[in-house]
């Protein structure tokens, strides 16, 4: 493959990438039972950003600066109302988990606390600005006329990985919330990097993805949790023994059993220099760049090598 061609297939390809997620975003509401919109939307904006990231070597620094401002600010304009659907997913699964023991009673009575119903009027006005922002900016995010090489990729992957291998020392070091929000947010970036280049790289990292995947999940639940509590501690007074009361020990003894568990994983992710991640990188494109060996020659025997009667080809 030329180099040219690379570089029109791999910009063809994010650009495929690119608007099959921003169609994504544009789509209708969810129905009953389907995925939450606003957290469709806020995940859609972030993979988004992802894979501007990977190719921001090839975009000039104002076309990427006014893309990815668009779709952080789209994302912040609806935080307050996935926030709501946190709380009610995070009782259900501290209950799923055994944290906690509450009744069917007491569970509705926490979400009657800790939700006012019903979700704000203003919902569904923030995501159709949203749509309407994407909309008229859609047509300027075009990646295909775009120059992307190879190189501009791996840069973008050791950049993502030391930037994750930073977080995870920040955490090691200091487990705030604080601390283990930025590293959520910079292992959500590796595992959208990783899914948009799975999808072209001729040996895909999938092991790693996997890894990547697993670890964001069990971050995610630890900023669901700290979301729980921040709201639980804004009830005031919280009677001792009472549901408010177990349901704050409750997600204190899990966040810590989760922030353990995040440690220990990260602990094997980030086991290579970001030197070491990006060879690993550049191994597994190689089967792109190189074409596949010929077949053996076998040498025709006497058989083989005599004509084939013409009646033998119909």
């Amino acid at each position: 493959m030329t180099r040219k061609t690379e570089h029109e297939a791999l910009a063809a390809t994010f650009d495929r990438l690119l608007h099959q997620e921003i169609n994504l975003l544009m789509a209708p509401d969810a129905g009953p039972g389907e995925t939450s919109t606003v957290h469709t939307v806020r995940a859609g904006t972030k993979k988004i950003r992802a894979c501007l990231r990977l190719v921001r070597g090839s975009l000039d620094r104002i076309a990427f600066d006014k893309a990815n401002t668009l779709f952080r600010d789209c994302a912040k304009s609806l935080r307050t109302y996935r926030d709501d659907e946190v709380i009610s997913e995070v009782l259900a699964y501290l209950n799923e988990t055994g944290a906690t023991d509450f009744d069917a009673g007491e569970t509705d009575r926490l979400r009657e606390i800790l939700i006012a119903p019903p979700l704000p009027a203003g919902r569904d006005d923030a995501l159709a600005t949203v749509r309407n922002n994407i909309q008229a900016r859609r047509t300027t995010l075009h990646l295909a006329a775009l120059k992307i090489k190879k190189s501009d990729l791996t840069k973008a992957m050791r950049r993502t990985y030391r930037r994750n291998r930073n977080a995870f020392a920040n955490v090691v070091r200091e487990p705030s919330g604080i601390n283990l929000h930025e590293w959520r947010k910079q292992i959500k970036v590796l595992e959208y990097q990783l899914h948009d280049l799975n999808t072209i790289w001729p040996k895909p990292m999938d092991g790693t993805e996997d890894d990547a995947r697993h670890l964001a999940q069990i971050l995610g639940h630890i900023q669901d949790l700290a979301v729980l509590r921040k709201r639980l501690k804004q009830i005031r007074p919280v009677p001792e023994g009472s549901p408010a009361d177990r349901l704050l020990t409750a997600t204190r003894r899990q966040r810590r059993k989760l922030r353990n568990d995040a440690i220990r994983l990260g602990q094997a992710l980030y086991a290579r220099s970001a030197d070491d991640f990006a060879a690993d990188v550049n191994r597994h494109w190689k089967g792109w760049r190189r074409p596949p060996p010929a077949p053996p020659v076998i040498p025709p025997t006497k058989a083989l090598a005599r004509k084939t009667p013409a009646a033998h080809l119909h």
